[in-house]
């Protein structure tokens, strides 16, 4: 008996230890498109989602394919940006427990200039708004045949925050 309960604890353990890989995490290499020496940049942060990256490297080719030099990072490395290089800042989050990432949190305080910023929330439906003052909020619900919607709109508000100023 003690036996069989070893060797289902054991064959229990190694799923798990051959599953837990694949439910990793991954995360968004940093990486820039178009002219990094362009004087009108981009950032683009999201943590990792086929519906995300989809929308933000659609949204960074269009601005890209416009001469903007677009820097994509995960939100995890965020804090890691000097949002004073940016004439624009597009940061997508998801909400969990109906409550914005830390790390995106820490960055828009951080920010001096908040008016810069496009918050995209990935929630249940578009009704919802970000509570964050001083920011541009946009709410998408997290459905694949959206997504070059939302890139389109997340570029038409980054590119219009670079020419108005």
């Amino acid at each position: 008996m003690k036996k069989n309960r070893a060797s289902i604890l054991a064959a229990a353990l190694i799923a798990v230890l051959a599953v837990f890989p694949a439910c990793s995490l991954k995360t968004v290499k940093t990486e820039t498109l178009g002219n990094p020496e362009a004087m009108k940049r981009v950032l683009i942060a999201y943590d990792h989602s086929a519906f995300k990256a989809k929308a933000a490297s659609e949204a960074a080719a269009l601005l890209a394919s416009e001469g903007f030099s677009v820097t994509l990072t995960d939100v995890g490395r965020l804090l890691e940006q000097d949002s004073e290089k940016f004439g624009a800042v597009v940061l997508m989050a998801p909400l969990v427990a109906w409550r914005m990432d830390e790390n995106v949190r820490a960055f828009i305080a951080k920010t001096p200039e908040r008016d810069k910023i496009v918050l995209v929330t990935t929630a249940g439906g578009p009704d919802w708004k970000a509570d964050i003052e001083g920011v541009d909020a946009v709410t998408e619900a997290s459905v694949m045949e959206n997504a070059d919607t939302l890139a389109h709109t997340i570029a038409g508000k980054a590119k219009a925050l670079i020419d108005e100023k």
